[in-house]
């Protein structure tokens, strides 16, 4: 783990305090009997993230975050910054999310996320194309008399003879 990872995740939990008006204390009075205090404050301050999958899932729920999110913070890559909006579970709380203007991304995300959406679209785009087009068919035309596997591509009996002579 690097001391970035902790201090995002510390910043979120701050960040989730502050929108929500809560202090501390009624913070971790949420959370069940199973996690301890000391380590709820731990994450608070940084110092240390939550462990195992349990504690995880705990801190998720009580933050009312998406499956995995706390471990998404924790593993991301340095450097990297989260938003509570896009760690939030939107169908638990039962809200639909506000969709950001561009005009409120920074330039990066603005970036990051029309470089993602192009994609998507090329993809959806290659996908839609090779449904019209099906499959490839090799056309043989008129005249020829043998296919690219060296068979006779006519019926008639005047091409089958002319197989047989060129033997």
């Amino acid at each position: 783990m690097s001391e970035d990872n902790r201090s995002e995740l510390a910043r979120l939990l701050r960040d989730h305090l502050e929108d929500r008006k809560m202090n501390t204390t009624t913070f971790v009075r949420e959370f069940p009997d199973g996690v301890q205090a000391r380590n709820i404050y731990n994450w608070l301050s940084g110092a240390k993230v939550p462990r195992g999958a349990v504690a995880q899932s705990a801190l998720e729920e009580v933050l009312g975050w998406k499956r995995g999110a706390v471990r998404d913070v924790i593993a991301a890559r340095k450097g990297t910054r989260f938003e509570l909006t896009e760690l939030r579970d939107w169908n638990k709380l039962g809200v639909e999310p506000e969709p950001a203007r561009a005009s409120e991304l920074p330039i990066d995300e603005l970036l990051l996320e029309l470089t993602r959406k192009v994609g998507a679209l090329q993809r959806e785009n290659e996908i839609l194309r090779a449904r019209v087009d099906g499959p490839s068919v090799v056309e043989i035309r008129t005249g020829d008399t043998r296919s690219a596997y060296g068979l006779a591509a006519s019926s008639t009996d005047a091409a089958r003879n002319m197989e047989h002579l060129e033997d």
